[in-house]
């Protein structure tokens, strides 16, 4: 089970934090959005902060975590969020979006990782 929280009113910002790290760390506390009218939510991935580890140990491919962002955004009933992601929230962000263009509002990059290797996957390549 993810675990996170919500905050504020108004257009929806899904924050996503990296690898090792947990919801705490993507705006570092901030509470600017939130009082600025939007809605601000925060989740800690599989594995990660409050939230439960995956059910098999090799469950933690970006195919899962996007899994995962699509059940929120569900469970959430939020149509079209900004998505703002840190690193490894930053991937699953882009994976998302990339997957699921038209429930994307936008994407904010926040030192998005890569390993240096060419994507195997064509669909980045629209990104370049």
């Amino acid at each position: 089970m993810l675990r996170g929280e919500s905050d504020g009113a108004g257009a929806p910002i899904v924050l996503l934090h990296g690898l090792t790290a947990t919801r705490r760390y993507v705006v570092q506390g901030s509470r600017l959005l939130a009082r600025s009218g939007h809605r601000l939510v925060s989740y800690d991935a599989r594995g990660h902060g409050d939230s439960d580890p995956a059910p098999d140990p090799s469950a933690y491919a970006y195919p899962d975590l996007v899994e995962d962002l699509s059940g929120l955004l569900e469970a959430l009933r939020i149509e079209r969020p900004v998505l703002a992601g840190s690193s490894m929230g930053a991937a699953t962000a882009m994976a998302f979006a990339l997957a699921h263009p038209d429930r994307v509002a936008a994407l904010v990059q926040i030192t998005p990782a890569h390993d240096g290797r060419p994507s195997e996957d064509p669909s980045w390549e629209r990104l370049a």
